[in-house]
């Protein structure tokens, strides 16, 4: 990983309260900008000790630690070790606000395949629990297997923990999750693919460790030999509320989320695989299960609320950071919680707008605001009607909706319209204005209220 010299802050866990200056390119290898290591591994690995130093395939799965540091856009998180090429999952939960799940209930979305959903409560009152204190928000997913001759493609996927309904871009399928996109590497080089939504969360793995922890379920010391390459990840820190610290939790589980294995990060303290996620407890193990990156308190964080006036929220959003030049500085991520409450950070004090905050369905909104050292406060007004996306209600909203009238959402096969057909899934969706999974008298009522207005 190269590190470019840029008039940014970079505030490095390491060495939290100071500033370095770097810029990081996502690509699953170590960069001195991480400093130390957050956690190591102390258990051995029982699901295959990799021997293959390619870079692209692995026959073993190990999580030998874990580093983090933060921009005042985003979390970079690298765990070195080991996928197996052979879809594997590594699942990366974030407890990050208020709230969340201590034990995943039966409330869990549909992404990785219903991956989420099977380490959920089946209704007899089990589920994946973690460590008192840690409430899990969210959950990443990667997986990958061989793509062609020579290539390796991994894939990524996001869920909201205990959240089965929640919308994140504008298909039904979405609900409660969205996959991501996706990581191909070969000997050719690298390439990334654009998932159903882009919000600048990013990807990238390098499985060349053959050093690290050795096959086996006992106690291990030998994580710090293999700390070069592994997985990596770029979180911008709107999608997970701001700049406050935030707990993750790391594991390699089967390819059908049905069999943790003993790499976990914390560390288990010498265990063998754990089984069946439903049936696993971490509060029963040594230590935490988890690891904890710092707050990120170099940057001014910026507190807001989104009014979605009515209509259905929508959980994750993108707009625009520009300085008083309306240079452009970067995307911001807007992840309102249930009460429309959401954060994140800028690069320092001065003047900024928020620009183009739109949601799919919805005429969008910006503000120009001042940041003092410790940040703002704004207010984002979200007026649903704006059907055919072109940034106001007008007649031609009114035909979208009337053409779709009367139809309804078919929750018994995901994806589909009653009485719609194949491939009319954008216009019936961005009709529902109000969300209940029917086109009725209630969204023509929406544009009515908001007509002929526009995009703030």
């Amino acid at each position: 990983m190269k590190c470019t010299l840029k008039n940014l802050a970079l505030l490095g866990v390491a060495a939290l309260g100071t500033s370095a200056i770097a810029q990081v390119t996502v690509d699953g290898s170590f960069d001195a900008a991480y400093g130390s290591p957050l956690v190591l591994q102390n258990n051995q690995t029982n699901f295959g000790d990799n021997n293959v130093a390619d870079g692209i395939y692995a026959n073993g799965s190990e999580l030998n630690g874990a580093y983090a540091y933060r921009t005042w856009d985003a979390i970079y998180v690298f765990i070195p070790g080991n996928v197996e090429t052979n879809y594997n999952r590594l699942d990366l939960f974030i407890d990050s606000r208020s709230g969340g799940e201590n034990r995943l209930g039966n409330s869990q979305s549909d992404i990785n395949f219903g991956g989420l959903r099977r380490m959920g409560d089946d209704g007899s009152g089990n589920g994946l629990t973690f460590d008192t204190g840690f409430d899990a928000d969210y959950c990443i997913i990667i997986n990958g297997g061989e793509s062609g001759t020579g290539q390796v493609t991994f894939y990524m996927d996001l869920g909201i923990v205990g959240n089965a309904s929640a919308v994140i871009g504008k298909n039904p399928w979405n609900r409660g999750g969205v996959y991501m996109g996706n990581f191909t590497r070969n000997a050719g080089g690298t390439s990334t693919g654009a998932g159903q939504v882009d919000l600048g969360i990013k990807l990238a793995y390098n499985n060349a460790n053959i050093a690290g922890v050795e096959s086996g379920a006992g106690m291990s010391s030998l994580a710090s030999t293999g700390l070069g390459t592994g997985v990596e990840f770029k979180i911008p820190t709107g999608a997970i509320s701001g700049s406050g610290p935030v707990r993750m939790c790391a594991l390699i589980n089967a390819g059908d989320h049905g069999y943790v294995s003993n790499q976990v990060l914390g560390g288990l303290g010498g265990n063998d695989n754990l089984g069946d996620p439903r049936y696993v407890n971490f509060d029963l193990f040594p230590g935490n299960q988890y690891f904890t990156v710092p707050a990120g308190t170099a940057f001014p964080t910026v507190h807001g609320t989104v009014d979605f006036n009515g209509g259905e929220k929508v959980s994750m959003f993108k707009a625009t950071l520009l300085d008083a030049n309306a240079n452009e500085l970067g995307t911001i991520v807007i992840a309102p919680d249930d009460n429309g409450n959401f954060a994140f950070q800028v690069p320092a004090a001065g003047s900024y707008t928020l620009s183009g905050a739109k949601a799919p369905k919805y005429l969008g909104d910006s503000k120009t605001f001042t940041a003092t050292g410790t940040g703002a406060t704004i207010s984002l007004n979200l007026r649903p009607g704006d059907i055919d996306g072109d940034g106001s209600v007008t007649i031609f909203d009114y035909v979208e909706l009337s053409g779709y009238f009367d139809k309804s959402y078919d929750s018994g096969n995901a994806g589909d319209w009653n009485n719609v057909p194949d491939g009319g899934i954008t216009a019936p969706y961005e009709s529902d204005l109000d969300g209940d999974g029917s086109i009725t008298i209630f969204d023509y009522l929406f544009l009515s209220t908001f007509f002929d207005q526009s995009d703030n």
